[in-house]
C-alpha cells in the first residue's frame, strides 16, 4: 500500500478524483462523505442482465457492474492510520446488499466490496526459508542424502518476516458498537484457497472435501470469523481450516505439495508458493530434493532447493467435521467467505456473510443457526468498522466507526 502520511489516491478510481490534497497539507481533504452505508436488497435473478440469469453474486474478488450497480454510489471510508497501527492515510470503497430469492423473498446473504488502493499485492505469510543448496554451478549434486539430513535439519531454516495483505472487518449490533460483534479476517494468502475438484474429473475427490462449492461460490475462500459477547474475541465453533506446517520451535516444514499424483487442480488452483492444500501434501523428507515452489514456475531452470527457497508456513483444508464420528459437519467457521483480487494498483475484496443456513424466521428474515453470530435484521442499523493491513499483522489503517444500515425490500 501506498506508505506515509500523505496518500494520494487517483489510482484508485476516477471518483476520488475530489479527494484531493491543498498545497501545503498533510492530511487527505475529506470530501462529503455519506455518513451512513445502506445495504440495499437485490434479487438472486440478474434482472439487468439481457440473459436475466438467476445465481448469486459471485463472490471472486472482481467488482462487475452486474453485481453492484444496483448499490449506486459507493461511500467513502477515510482510512487513518492512527486509527489502525500507524498506517497511512487513503479512502477506501465500500458498497453494501442483501440478497433474496426473487420467489421466495427469503433473505439469503450480506455481501461488501472493499476496495483501496494499494502499489503491490503481498501474498505471502511469514513463509518458512531453507538455506540449503542442492547443486552446484555445474549441476553437481552438493548433498548426500542417504548421509547428510540437511533439508530438514532445523539449523537450515528460518521463517520469514514477510506478511500478506489484509483486511479486517467489525460488525456490531447498533451504530454505537455495542455487543455481540462479530468480526471477519481476510487475508491475501491465508484466505484465498481457490478452485474446487469436480468429482468427475478425480474419482475420490469428494471424500477429502475437494468438491465443497463447486457449484456455489467456487472461487471464494472462507474467511476467519471471530465472535465477541463483551469479553474479547473469540473464533466461531468449529475445527480450524489453517494448520500450521511446522512443529512448535522449529522451522522446518512438515508438508509439501506432492506434485507427482495428482493434477494441480487439487491445490485448489492455489500456486503452491502460496499455500499447501492438505489433499496433496506430503511429509517433507530429507531424500526430497524438488522443491514444488520450483517445480510450479516454469522460469526457474534448476528445480533443487537453492538458498532462499521456500515453502508456505501453513496448510488449508475445509472444516468438515469437529471429529470423524460427527453426524452432521460444524459450519458456524464457514459463514463468511471472501475473495480479494489485485489489479492494477487496488484490490477489491468480495465479502458474504451468511443469513439464510435453517428455517427460523425472525422479523422476516432468516437467519444463521448459531449463537455465536450476530443476527441481522432489514431495518436496523448496526456499526461496521474496517481495518485494512499492507503487508502487516500490526501496522494498518482503520475507519471510523460508521452506521451500516440494512435496507428493507419495501
Amino acid at each position: 500500500m501506498l506508505r506515509g502520511d500523505v496518500t494520494r489516491v487517483g489510482i484508485l478510481f476516477v471518483l476520488l478524483a475530489s479527494a484531493t490534497l491543498s498545497c501545503g497539507e498533510r492530511t487527505p481533504t475529506e470530501p462529503d462523505l455519506p455518513s451512513t452505508i445502506v445495504a440495499v436488497p437485490e434479487p438472486e435473478s440478474y434482472l439487468t442482465s439481457p440473459q436475466r440469469e438467476t445465481r448469486e453474486l459471485l463472490v471472486d474478488g472482481r467488482a462487475t457492474d452486474i453485481e453492484w450497480a444496483g448499490t449506486g454510489q459507493p461511500t467513502l471510508l477515510l482510512m487513518r492510520g492512527d486509527r489502525g497501527g500507524g498506517g497511512g492515510d487513503f479512502y477506501a470503497s465500500v458498497r453494501a446488499l442483501w440478497s433474496y430469492n426473487s420467489i421466495t423473498s427469503d433473505s439469503v446473504a450480506l455481501y461488501l466490496l472493499i476496495q483501496w488502493p494499494d502499489r503491490a499485492a503481498d501474498d505471502e505469510e511469514q513463509p518458512l526459508v531453507t538455506d540449503v543448496d542442492w547443486l552446484d554451478a555445474d549441476g553437481n549434486t552438493l548433498l548426500d542424502c542417504s548421509t547428510n539430513d540437511a533439508l530438514v535439519n532445523p539449523a537450515h531454516w528460518h521463517r520469514s518476516d514477510r506478511h500478506e495483505d489484509q483486511v479486517v472487518v467489525e460488525l456490531y449490533s447498533d451504530q454505537n458498537g455495542d455487543y455481540p460483534a462479530d468480526m471477519w479476517r481476510w487475508g491475501a494468502a491465508t484466505t484465498n484457497p481457490l478452485t474446487p475438484v469436480n468429482v468427475t474429473e478425480f474419482v475420490g475427490a469428494g471424500a477429502d472435501g475437494d468438491t465443497l462449492g463447486q457449484t456455489t461460490h467456487a472461487s471464494a475462500g472462507v474467511a476467519d470469523d471471530f465472535y465477541n459477547a463483551g469479553g474479547g474475541w473469540v473464533p466461531d465453533e468449529g475445527p480450524p481450516f489453517r494448520h500450521d506446517n511446522f512443529l512448535p520451535g522449529s522451522n522446518v516444514p512438515l508438508f509439501i505439495a506432492n506434485k507427482g499424483s495428482k493434477d494441480t487442480r487439487l491445490n485448489r488452483g492455489k500456486p503452491v508458493s502460496e499455500v499447501v492444500w492438505r489433499t496433496v501434501a506430503k511429509v517433507l523428507q530429507q531424500c526430497d530434493s524438488l522443491n514444488p515452489v520450483r517445480l510450479d514456475d516454469p522460469s526457474a531452470r534448476d528445480k533443487t532447493w537453492n538458498p532462499g527457497d521456500f515453502v508456505p508456513s501453513f496448510t488449508l483444508s475445509f472444516p468438515q467435521k469437529a471429529l470423524p464420528a460427527d453426524p452432521e459437519p460444524v459450519r458456524s467457521q464457514l459463514d463468511v467467505l471472501a475473495r480479494g483480487g489485485w489489479d492494477k494498483g487496488k484490490w477489491a475484496l468480495e465479502v458474504r456473510r451468511l443469513l439464510i443456513a435453517r428455517p427460523a424466521d425472525i422479523s422476516g428474515v432468516r437467519q444463521t443457526p448459531w449463537n455465536d453470530d450476530v443476527k441481522v435484521f432489514t431495518g436496523h442499523t448496526y456499526g461496521l468498522r474496517i481495518t485494512i493491513y499492507d503487508a502487516s499483522k500490526t501496522v494498518g489503517s482503520a475507519s471510523a466507526l460508521v452506521p451500516l444500515y440494512i435496507k428493507p425490500k419495501n
